[in-house]
């Protein structure tokens, strides 16, 4: 993405921070001499907890009033303590009356590939829904993003993949729809079902205008979610 003109004291600063953030995110693996050095890996937590501390020091010495500065150093400190095994305040779920069901991230992930399956199935080389979500499951194999599934991965991934697809289908159309008694659908997942009606709609017009490729949207759009996602712990790591 082409970058707008500034001016030179605000390019000095964002060199100036691009390269410190580089540091941080992206660790060289060699020194000047060509030595290679062992930098241990950071956690999310440690990463974040950095590159908080260097915008604070950057605005402190533009000259920022400190007591402007403190939700940064709180967040900071929040950080330290969640390194140290503590559960910080600032850290504490906020009491709501119906709990969110999964992390945004997963939402974008799932809006994401529910999107790429429509966009294939819609692309010169017609696919079914079966073959489209397999490749959409591959796809994001290879981005590093396995999906999880049941005990035959290789069967599970694509399933995982198609059901997020039907199920936003069914909260869009019957958001009120019940099960045993209780509601089918969460307030916050017929939220982003219609997000991806919305998305679905806005993307095929595109496509049925021959605006934009379908597998090149695909594809795109795949390699944009996974970028952003969180790194997944724990046994078997996969999403989500």
């Amino acid at each position: 993405m082409p970058r707008r003109r500034i001016a030179p004291t605000a390019q000095k600063l964002r060199t100036s921070l691009e390269s410190s953030l580089k540091l941080i995110l992206r660790p060289p693996e060699k020194t000047n001499e060509g030595e290679v050095v062992n930098i241990p890996e950071m956690t999310p937590q440690m990463r974040a907890m950095e590159v908080l501390n260097l915008l604070r020091n950057h605005l402190l010495a533009l000259g920022i009033e400190p007591s402007l500065t403190k939700p940064l150093k709180d967040l900071i400190g929040a950080f330290r303590d969640s390194e140290r095994g503590l559960r910080p305040a600032l850290f504490e779920p906020a009491e709501v009356q119906n709990r969110p069901s999964a992390p945004l991230w997963q939402f974008g992930l799932m809006v994401s590939a529910s999107l790429a399956i429509d966009l294939l199935m819609s692309a010169k080389r017609k696919r079914t829904i079966e073959d489209a979500a397999k490749e959409v499951a591959a796809k994001l194999k290879k981005l590093g993003v396995p999906i999880c599934g049941s005990r035959k991965p290789e069967i599970a991934q694509w399933k995982t993949v198609r059901t997020w697809r039907q199920e936003f289908n069914a909260a869009a159309s019957k958001p009120d729809a019940m099960h045993k008694g209780t509601r089918r659908f969460s307030d916050e997942f017929v939220f982003w079902a219609r997000v991806y009606e919305f998305e679905k709609e806005q993307v095929l017009a595109l496509v049925k205008a021959g605006s934009i490729d379908a597998e090149t949207e695909a594809k795109t759009r795949l390699a944009a979610v996974a970028a952003n996602l969180p790194p997944v712990e724990g046994k078997g790591r996969c999403y989500p």
